[in-house]
């Protein structure tokens, strides 16, 4: 075949339509063509290929594949195998010289597919050459007299084709009857050909036959498998009521023979159940709606609500300028103290309104206890062992479910206050921040954005990892959502149990939590730690243990990434960690986002 095996949409039409819908059946059966696609919402059969869309689909699969259409070219039941058996009479360079005289006549598309099936490399370019042409396969070309000299083969082709033969020309006799002799034997060949494709057709016919068959006994089938199943879910189905129905009598007996419900008790229920309870319950919340409307009128508590909140709202944004930025302004630092100082006085206000209004019981001791810790360290330490002292389900038993969420949900929201107050001092105690110049050399540690990315670009060197942990829950929504009653215990379980299943990532992974709390697993587990910093020295707190691990790890010789977004912390070891993790970052990695 020619390298390029390219032909025009016209001459792929005019070959399929030249074709019978038995002689396309009878290629199709030997081509290897993917008759799924073919026949796509039609039956496989002879019938079929009548259909205008399925010759547009053999049409299309022929342009798209050359050695397809070389097949279709070569097939030997083709209408043009005649014309292939004549031009094989003729000698390759007598056909070079005279072909396109021999086109110039009737049947000249036939002879010109039969030429791009032909054996012979010169014969066969000239013929896909012709198949690259559009207007050729339109109409058959015009022949002109003046081509004598293939005079005698265009007779030839004429007794192939079915004409009276014209009288033999002395020297030309003997060469006629030469082809004619040739041309019988063809006609045999395509005999034999066609009674093949006959049995062929018949035994596909009969296949066919045979499926269809099958396919309405199968339908027979599933009609007689779906009345079962109708009549199995009917049955099934009385079952169940008639079971329900002495279910209901049993219990009926049972209540009146074992445990004494008699008619009394029963009209003690009937009259329960049309107490008027829920009307009395809509009327207590329509008062106390009424009543808080009338407190918003009256400026009362709730405006000092609204007033914290939304201060709590600047003072978060604050800390989010404070903790992301490279360069802090002074003046950044001054609007945060005053913002927290005023937060930290409207807090106390509140707890006054709500000591003032409070019952003297043990829920409201626990309360003014948490509201009463300073704003220290001290006050901090205290509240987490206040959270060690109620661990457990013993304070749910004294006060009541409800009490006992109360006082656990302000000792969380005290405790998160108290260690967000921490970090802003350190951040006050870093010394201001001075214009940035442009010929200023980047710091030794750069961010990495992207975990996955960054492991990568490091090939075979797995960092070690060390994590501010109640840093990265504080930022970190999904695990921040988390904290309920028993404190950060929910979310430090789960940041350990993402650690583990990344752990195998990395050179070692160290979780530090600042106090002296404790996971439910083992702390040391293969190549992950968890430390509690005040348990490793009394005196310690998570940052100064996070520095003295880092310079620890730098000195051995590992590339350490830090995850915090603490930005005092990361000035301390900016020299020290090869890159800074954000939270958000991490959960990401972690979670496998």
């Amino acid at each position: 075949m020619p390298e390029s095996l390219m032909a025009s949409a016209n001459a792929v039409h005019w070959l399929v339509e030249s074709c019978s819908d038995a002689t396309l059946h009878e290629f199709l059966t030997v081509s290897g063509l993917p008759g799924e696609d073919i026949f796509r919402g039609c039956r496989a059969s002879l019938k079929s290929l009548g259909n205008k869309v399925v010759r547009a689909r053999i049409q299309s699969a022929l342009q798209r594949q050359p050695e397809a259409l070389a097949r279709f070219l070569t097939c030997p039941v083709m209408p043009w195998a005649e014309s292939a058996a004549a031009l094989e009479i003729f000698d390759e360079e007598w056909l070079v010289a005279s072909w396109r005289g021999l086109l110039r006549w009737r049947g000249g598309r036939m002879m010109a597919a039969a030429m791009a099936g032909d054996a012979r490399e010169a014969v066969l370019a000239r013929g896909w050459r012709l198949l690259r042409l559009h207007g050729f396969w339109e109409k058959d070309p015009v022949p002109r007299p003046g081509d004598l000299d293939v005079q005698f083969t265009i007779e030839s082709l004429h007794a192939f084709l079915g004409d009276p033969a014209p009288a033999d020309r002395g020297e030309n006799s003997a060469r006629a009857k030469e082809q004619a002799e040739r041309l019988a034997a063809g006609e045999r060949e395509r005999e034999k050909l066609a009674n093949s494709a006959a049995r062929q057709r018949e035994k596909a016919e009969a296949l066919e036959r045979q499926t269809e068959a099958e396919r309405q006994e199968w339908g027979r089938e599933r009609a007689e498998l779906r009345r079962r199943l109708r009549a199995a879910e009917e049955a099934h189905a009385s079952l169940t009521a008639g079971f329900e129905a002495e279910v209901q009598r049993r219990l009926a007996q049972y209540r009146r023979q074992t445990l004494g419900v008699t008619e009394t008790v029963e009209g003690i229920a009937r009259d329960l159940d049309a107490s008027p309870t829920d009307d009395l319950l809509q009327a207590v919340d329509a008062t106390v709606r009424r009543h808080r409307e009338l407190n918003e009128a009256f400026g009362t508590v709730s405006r000092l609500r609204a007033e914290l909140r939304a201060l709590r709202q600047a003072q978060g944004e604050l800390e989010d300028c404070l903790g992301e930025s490279v360069r802090v302004l002074p003046e950044a630092r001054t609007l945060a103290g005053t913002v927290r100082k005023r937060v930290e006085h409207l807090e106390q206000r509140l707890s006054e309104a709500r000591a003032g209004g409070a019952d003297g019981g043990a829920a409201d001791d626990f309360l003014r206890y948490i509201r009463s810790a300073p704003p220290d360290a001290d006050g901090l330490a205290r509240l987490v062992e206040l959270e060690k002292t109620l661990a457990g389900g013993w304070l749910e038993g004294v006060l009541g479910a409800s009490l006992a969420g109360r006082v656990r949900q302000a000792l969380c929201e005290r405790r998160d206050r108290l260690a967000t107050l921490e970090h802003e001092r350190a951040l006050a105690a870093l010394p201001a921040a001075e214009p940035a110049r442009p010929s200023a050399p980047p710091p030794a540690a750069g961010e990495v954005w992207d975990v996955a990315a960054g492991l990568r670009r490091l090939g075979q060197t797995r960092p070690a990892l060390i994590i501010d942990g109640y840093n990265l829950i504080r930022r970190a929504p999904e695990l921040d959502e988390m904290t309920d009653g028993d404190g950060l215990a929910a979310p430090r379980e789960l940041l350990v149990q993402w650690c583990r299943a990344k752990a195998g990532a990395f050179d070692r992974i160290e979780v530090v939590f600042d106090g002296v709390g404790a996971v439910s697993q083992r702390e040391r587990v293969d190549n992950l730690t968890v430390t509690f910093a005040r348990r490793a020295a009394e005196s310690q707190n998570a940052d100064d243990y996070i520095v003295g691990r880092v310079t620890e790890w730098q000195a051995a010789g590992l590339v350490v990434w830090v995850v915090t977004e603490d930005y005092g912390l990361r000035q301390r070891v900016a020299t020290l960690a090869a890159g800074f993790v954000g939270s958000a970052d991490m959960v990401r990695h972690l979670r496998g986002g």
